[in-house]
């Protein structure tokens, strides 16, 4: 199976976990994190970079779908770069500003020829 079809099949899994109504009523984003779908994202480690970048534009923007655009994508670019992905302070609290700097980030690993 290539990685791009793991990929995709691991995002589409962690989606259903984010619509899912443990995660949907949870007041705690964590929830969102605690499934296999997510860790087999993180598993596959920094060749899915640039397919997260890609899954922001083909993503919808409703459901499970918004969770990972604006809160799992910055964590999951985070966790698979060890840290060395981090969003400043004063951005934190704005989920649009999180998203737009997790995909400079990102545009900045993988420059466009």
């Amino acid at each position: 199976m290539s990685l791009e079809l793991k990929f995709n099949t691991a995002i589409q899994n962690w989606i259903e976990h984010c619509d899912s109504p443990k995660v949907q009523v949870s007041c705690s984003k964590k929830n969102m994190f605690d499934c296999e779908a997510y860790g087999s994202l993180v598993q596959m480690g920094k060749p899915i970079l640039p397919l997260i970048r890609n899954a922001y534009d083909f993503l919808k923007k409703g459901g499970g779908e918004i969770n990972l655009l604006y809160h799992g994508f910055p964590h999951l670019v985070s966790e698979i770069t060890q840290g060395k992905f981090n969003i400043p302070e004063e951005m934190r609290k704005d989920i649009r500003k999180r998203k737009k700097f997790t995909m400079l980030y990102l545009d900045n690993l993988n420059p466009k020829s």
